[in-house]
């Protein structure tokens, strides 16, 4: 008799967003190297789609757009691919009112074994005995940076957050302070970050033109080389952030009570991060001191 081998089929919910996806992305080399031979299918959003086939985990990107609760037609399609999928086993990294739904509207064999992480994914890995989080390889994220000229010694600011999350912003003029200060000790500050930054920078600029503005000019991928390039980075609890750190760059992560360190300060080998409530009592004299022991540890162990 012919033996039929049927393979596992995984489902790996992640929408977003971009700091939540980058923070995800060594759970989700957990579960690849916990399930070599699985059928490993990630779910996102359209805007992180190329990073998830990309990041070499998955075997298939299945898309869903952010539709409304009320949006009935799309809820039923929706339904009808989790049920043909039947996937074996689910790992929520999103955890939120949508993920809940789709697993009350799964099948029973995919509810049952429906783990659930949000923020803080490890106690659900663990519970399917998942104990080894490896940080994630960004070595498939790189971008052609040689179009901005920038000197050798650079050192990157994102000043920036999610439009909704004005709390979390450290105030451009710190950012002002500090740059000049980083520039007087010869390095070129680069301002990172979207179109909504531009303002932002233009602060930054005005109060130390040596810094290089590039807000609005970089991809993802253009992100995760300046990073491996970088002396270090400095920045708000933003998405950049988290994709900085995780290619290896020094970073020193500016929080304020709006979020919590513990759940969302970025992976990386050389993170520091610095809290003050409200972000604003954060003295740019405290933040040039973590950066001035750091850039000296670095050039000690250069030698």
């Amino acid at each position: 008799m012919t033996m039929t081998y049927s393979r596992e089929k995984i489902l790996f919910i992640k929408l977003g967003a971009f700091g939540d996806f980058i923070m995800t992305l060594g759970y989700m080399h957990a579960v690849r190297v916990h399930h070599p031979d699985a059928e490993l299918v990630i779910m996102t959003t359209p805007p992180f789609a190329e990073m998830a086939e990309k990041c070499g985990y998955f075997d298939r990107v299945v898309t869903v757009e952010r539709y409304g609760f009320t949006e009935a037609g799309k809820w039923l399609r929706l339904v009808k691919m989790l049920r043909r999928e039947a996937f074996d086993l689910v790992y929520d990294m999103q955890q939120n009112d949508r993920t809940k739904i789709m697993r009350l509207l799964s099948p029973h064999r995919t509810r049952r074994s429906w783990y659930r992480g949000g923020r803080v994914p490890e106690g659900a890995l663990e519970i399917n005995n998942i104990r080894d989080f490896p940080p994630p390889d960004m070595g498939w994220m790189d971008g052609d940076i040689s179009g901005f000229a920038l000197p050798e010694n650079f050192v990157l600011l994102a000043p920036g957050a999610a439009p909704h999350r004005p709390l979390k912003r450290w105030p451009p003029a710190h950012y002002g302070t500090l740059a000049q200060n980083i520039a007087a000790q010869g390095f070129t500050p680069v301002i990172l970050g979207g179109g909504a930054e531009t303002e932002i920078a233009a602060e930054i600029t005005k109060l130390c033109p040596a810094a290089k503005n590039l807000c609005g000019k970089t991809s993802f991928a253009d992100i995760a080389a300046l990073a491996r390039h970088a002396a270090l980075a400095v920045g708000n609890d933003t998405g950049p952030m988290h994709l900085i750190a995780a290619a290896g760059c020094p970073v020193i992560s500016l929080f304020s009570g709006d979020s919590k360190p513990a759940q969302s300060a970025p992976h990386g080998a050389d993170v520091t991060v610095l809290r003050a409530i409200p972000i604003e009592n954060l003295a740019p004299e405290e933040v040039l001191a973590a950066f001035t022991k750091k850039t000296a540890a670095r050039n000690s162990s250069n030698r």
